[in-house]
């Protein structure tokens, strides 16, 4: 980012005086990788594939105010599962209307005028997409909250654009833009889990402050909850934090555990109840 600020201002003396921070950044990347590796976990895993396009191609959606969440919904082939039309249906049409609105209009703004600055278009595109290198090849690590370097070449790109356009049409793109962005955000505060899982955990401590029954706890997904992108049971366990919900409000008086599905074999001494009543959906 720095040798794209510096290029900016064509100053090739201050880019040589970079050349410290090349080396100290490349010397910081030869210890960490030959003392601590690469980082562990599933969601960290390196993949250097055709799959990147998949990735960066969704970045570029959501910077454009798709919700999130559109990833769990659709998968390869654009596969999409039916429960997002049963549950965010109307909503998602809204958003993908003023998406696409927004995104015409740009592309309209773009080639109304052939001889323009295109030197801005590829600075911003660059930026866009070089900024978005170290996580481009995580694809079970793509969240939107790495867009927020990346961002600054799109501002910058839509920016131009609209300097370009009327007062009339800038109205358009803008208002589509804003709408999108809006129904999106109202969207996310619905769903995503950082925001519900307030929401998810007083649903359960409303449910065991006047619960009277076995000490081990079970909660399960059901075969309706087959058909959907994420399992219930995992959501209440990250919403819960797997014990810590239970060791923080009752210590020592549950013992909690999270299936994928209900045995087939009950044990009398173990309560068992649906993840999904208590995940608002």
């Amino acid at each position: 980012m720095l040798t794209v600020l510096v290029l900016l201002e064509r100053s090739w003396r201050r880019l040589f005086s970079l050349i410290p921070h090349y080396v100290l950044v490349a010397a910081y990347l030869v210890i960490h990788l030959l003392f601590f590796g690469l980082p562990p976990g599933s969601v960290y895993v390196l993949q250097f594939s055709p799959k990147v396009l998949n990735t960066l191609g969704w970045y570029l959606l959501w910077a454009f105010n798709l919700p999130e969440l559109l990833v769990d919904y659709i998968g390869p082939g654009l596969h999409i599962n039916p429960n997002l039309w049963a549950f965010h249906g109307t909503q998602t049409m809204v958003i993908l209307a003023f998406f696409a609105v927004t995104v015409t209009g740009a592309l309209f703004a773009l080639v109304k005028k052939p001889k323009g600055n295109w030197a801005i278009t590829i600075i911003a595109a660059s930026w866009f997409f070089l900024t978005l290198v170290p996580v481009a090849f995580l694809p079970w690590h793509k969240f939107t909250y790495e867009l927020g370097v990346p961002l600054v070449g799109l501002v910058l790109f839509l920016g131009w654009l609209m300097a370009r356009q009327n007062n009339k049409f800038l109205l358009i793109i803008c208002g589509a833009w804003l709408a999108t962005s809006l129904f999106t955000l109202r969207l996310t505060a619905q769903t995503h889990w950082i925001v519900q899982g307030a929401q998810v955990a007083k649903r359960v401590e409303t449910y065991f402050r006047t619960y009277q029954g076995n000490k081990n706890i079970v909660f399960y997904d059901t075969p309706a909850d087959a058909g959907l992108p994420w399992s219930p049971a995992s959501e209440l366990k990250l919403d819960l934090s797997n014990q810590d919900f239970f060791a923080v409000f009752y210590p020592g008086k549950y013992q909690v555990a999270y299936l994928s599905q209900l045995p087939d074999n009950r044990n009398p001494t173990i309560t068992y109840l649906s993840a999904r009543k208590f995940m608002g959906y």
